[in-house]
């Protein structure tokens, strides 16, 4: 599925034909610690959090400060709440605010598009201490 279909169902906010048409990546599920780890390593891959981003030992970037950005691949870490409902089919966004830092995080990517929950990440963290 290319990535503004999948923003677009996750967020239901249409992306337009230029959006929709600068993105070449995949979409890429963090299944597993090790991969979590590999991904916060790899500086090629922008890691966008929900906020206080220079708290974390690895180059970060607050949700809503990459606004109007575009990288290379990205890898969106979700909030616990989220974590908790966005890989379900039924996922919606009720939230506006949510609903639209989401939506910007989403797409920042010219390229892949990597999805983190914040327990993988805590648990990823554990290895940098």
């Amino acid at each position: 599925m290319a990535v503004s279909n999948y923003v677009s169902r996750k967020t239901g906010v249409v992306l337009s034909t230029h959006d929709s048409c600068t993105n070449v990546g995949e979409i890429k599920y963090i299944e597993s610690i090790e991969h979590s780890i590999r991904i916060l390593n790899n500086d090629q891959v922008t890691k966008l959090v929900w906020e206080n981003a220079k708290k974390y030992p690895f180059n970060a970037i607050n949700w809503s400060y990459s606004k109007g950005d575009t990288y290379p691949a990205i890898c969106v870490v979700l909030t616990k709440d989220l974590s908790n409902t966005f890989f379900k089919d039924d996922f919606t966004v009720k939230d506006g605010i949510t609903k639209n830092k989401l939506y910007v995080a989403l797409t920042r990517t010219a390229g892949d598009l990597y999805i983190m929950s914040s327990q993988q990440l805590d648990e990823a963290l554990k290895q940098f201490e």
